[in-house]
């Protein structure tokens, strides 16, 4: 994380214009919800569950169903919260 967190103040500006995506791979190896099973929440109901495939190099979040189906997640769009069922 920490490297994380120093890629991202030296390089801010290239970062924000899309110019450096070199701390991806330490955003996405730092993440600790890929491979768990998530509830996603859409106007505070439940819009379906699934496990967490990955991230993406547009840290987009991929989200595995029951039935196979993969749905794309983005900041802002949904809330997520683990199941711990």
């Amino acid at each position: 994380m920490e490297k994380f967190v120093s890629a991202l103040a030296d390089n801010v500006y290239d970062i924000c214009l899309g110019n450096d995506k070199t701390w991806i791979e330490e955003y996405k190896s730092s993440s600790t919800i890929i491979g768990n099973k998530v509830q996603i929440i859409q106007a505070g109901e439940v819009a379906g569950e699934g496990v967490v495939a990955f991230i993406d190099d547009n840290c987009f979040l991929h989200v595995t169903g029951a039935d196979g189906k993969e749905t794309v997640l983005s900041t802002g769009e949904v809330s997520i919260r683990k199941n711990y069922d």
